[in-house]
C-alpha cells in the first residue's frame, strides 16, 4: 500500500536525545547598580517585633464580587469577625471598585457598620500610580532606556510601563531612580563648592562616617548616622540642590526631577505598608492624588479624595 519495504541497514544507526536546548544570546549592557556589603540585599523591609501575627484564609464567597449583596455580605462576616474576636473596631482593605460599592453602603447604613474601617488596598494603588508614571515617562526616552539598558525585555516593557507586571516595574523603577541619583550626586561637589565653599570638606568626611554604618545595618547605626551633626549638614545642602534642579535648572531638568519624587512616593508608600507608618501612608496617598487628576485616573481621583478624607479624622473619630 505504501511501496515496496526499504532494506535494513547493516549496522543500527546510533540515536541521540537532547534534552535541553542552550540559546547563545548576545552580550547585552546592563546596568550594574554596584555591589553592596553585608548583609545582603533582600526585596523587602524586614521590622521584628516581639509578638506574632497569624495569617490564614477567610472563608470563600461564591458570588460575583461585583454585586452590591456580595459586598453587603462582606460587611457582615467582617462584623462576626470582629465580635467573635472582641475588638472594637476592625479595618478591612479592598481594591478601588469595591471600596467605591462599600462606601455607598456604609455611609447609607452608618448605624448597622459603625466600627468598619474601609481602606484602599496599597497594592493596586501602587500599579496605578506605576502605571501614571510610564504614562508621563514612556515617550520622553524611558521606554528606549528600558530596552536598550537591558533591564527589561523588548515584549515586557507595555506591561512595566503600564504597571501591570508589579515586581518588574517596581525593580526597574527604584534601577532608573538610583541612577538618576547618581547622576546628581556627581554634579553635587562642584554646586558644593561654588555656593557653600566653607562645606566642601563635609564631603571627604562622609564616606568615614558611611562606613561605620555599611559594616554593621542596624537600626541602632541608621539613627546614630543619621544624627551625626555631618550627616545633617550633608542632607541638608543635598536637599537645597535637589531643589536647585526643580526649580532653576530648565524645564528637561525639573522634567525629571519630577521622576525622581513620584519614585519616592511609590517607594514610600511601599515601606508605609510594611513598616506600618501611617502618617508616611497618609503624605504618600497625599501625593498621590494631584496626579490622578493630572492624567485622567478618575476613578482613582474620586476614591482617594473620599478615602483620604475619611482616614484623616479616623484617629479621632476611632482612636
Amino acid at each position: 500500500m505504501f511501496g515496496p519495504e526499504l532494506p535494513r541497514p547493516a549496522c543500527d544507526v546510533p540515536k541521540s536525545k537532547q534534552r535541553t536546548v542552550s540559546v547563545s544570546l548576545p552580550a547585552l549592557p546592563v546596568y550594574a547598580v554596584g555591589t553592596r556589603c553585608r548583609p545582603p540585599t533582600r526585596s523587602y523591609v524586614e521590622v521584628k517585633t516581639s509578638y506574632g501575627c497569624i495569617v490564614s484564609y477567610l472563608p470563600t464567597i461564591n458570588a460575583p464580587a461585583t454585586q452590591m449583596a456580595t459586598v453587603h455580605e462582606i460587611l457582615l462576616q467582617s462584623k462576626n469577625i470582629m465580635t467573635s474576636l472582641h475588638i472594637s473596631n476592625m479595618s478591612v482593605a479592598f481594591d478601588q471598585a469595591l471600596y467605591c460599592k462599600v462606601t455607598e453602603i456604609l455611609w447609607a447604613h452608618r448605624d448597622r457598620f459603625p466600627n468598619i474601617v474601609p481602606r484602599v488596598g496599597v497594592f493596586h494603588t501602587i500599579c496605578m500610580f506605576l502605571g501614571v508614571i510610564g504614562k508621563r515617562f514612556q515617550a520622553a526616552g524611558l521606554r528606549d532606556i528600558c530596552i536598550e539598558s537591558g533591564a527589561v525585555a523588548e515584549g515586557s516593557v507595555s506591561g512595566v510601563l503600564d504597571g501591570h507586571k508589579y515586581n518588574r516595574s517596581l525593580r526597574f523603577h527604584k534601577i532608573m531612580y538610583e541612577a538618576l541619583l547618581r547622576l546628581v550626586w556627581n554634579q553635587f561637589p562642584q554646586w558644593l563648592t561654588e555656593n557653600h565653599p566653607d562645606a566642601h570638606d563635609l564631603l571627604d568626611i562622609l564616606p568615614l562616617v558611611l562606613s561605620v554604618f555599611s559594616e554593621g545595618i542596624s537600626s541602632t547605626t541608621v539613627e546614630e548616622s543619621l544624627d551625626r551633626t555631618v550627616f545633617r549638614k550633608v542632607h541638608q545642602y543635598f536637599c537645597e540642590f535637589l531643589q536647585h534642579l526643580r526649580s532653576q535648572q530648565g524645564p528637561l531638568a525639573s522634567f525629571w526631577m519630577s521622576y525622581i519624587d513620584m519614585v519616592e512616593v511609590v517607594l514610600n508608600l511601599v515601606r508605609a505598608s510594611r513598616e506600618g507608618n501611617w502618617a508616611l501612608h497618609m503624605a504618600s496617598i497625599r501625593s498621590i492624588i494631584p496626579w490622578t487628576f493630572a492624567y485622567d485616573n478618575l476613578n482613582y481621583a474620586r476614591s482617594l479624595t473620599a478615602y483620604y478624607s475619611e482616614m484623616s479624622h479616623i484617629e479621632h473619630e476611632k482612636p
